[in-house]
């Protein structure tokens, strides 16, 4: 994963990508999880966020 930002007038604008071929699943609450391939469309994810200061 990796992460990167810009600070300016109080809001930080962040964007975020991912790169995983595998994830952690369980077959239902309780149960220990598995790491299970993940779809070929599914390895890469990127998103932005933004932060806002409150006064």
């Amino acid at each position: 994963m990796s992460y990167t930002g810009l600070l300016r007038d109080g809001k930080m604008e962040t964007t975020w990508f991912v790169v995983a071929d595998k994830t952690l699943s369980a077959g239902k609450e309780g149960e220990p999880a598995t790491l299970k391939p993940t779809n070929w469309w599914r390895p890469v994810s990127t998103n932005i966020d933004t932060f806002e200061r409150v006064k």
